[in-house]
């Protein structure tokens, strides 16, 4: 969607999950973004974890007794999502 060189904007392409018998909430998130106006603005942030991906079998991982980042390198790498997380694993 995005690409690459676009700097200051994001464009989403998001399944609205509405209520159903199953799910009789829907999607909160989703049903909430359907509702909103073109060129309506919206601040959002990056996630922030203790794991970044350099690529190249190297990451930089948050070491818990420094709080530092530190780079490892790792030859298998197991990785577990589910849901909405499954993105962020691609």
């Amino acid at each position: 969607m995005s690409k690459v060189n676009d700097e200051g904007i994001i464009d989403l392409l998001i399944k609205v999950y509405l209520r159903s018998f199953k799910f009789p909430k829907g999607g909160a998130f989703t049903q909430f973004i359907d509702t909103m106006q073109e060129g309506q603005l919206m601040n959002i942030t990056g996630i922030a974890g203790d794991i970044f991906y350099l690529g190249d079998s190297k990451f930089m991982v948050r070491n818990s007794e420094t709080k530092l980042l530190e780079e490892k390198t790792y030859n298998k790498v197991g990785m577990i999502a589910a849901g909405s997380g499954l993105t962020p694993m691609f």
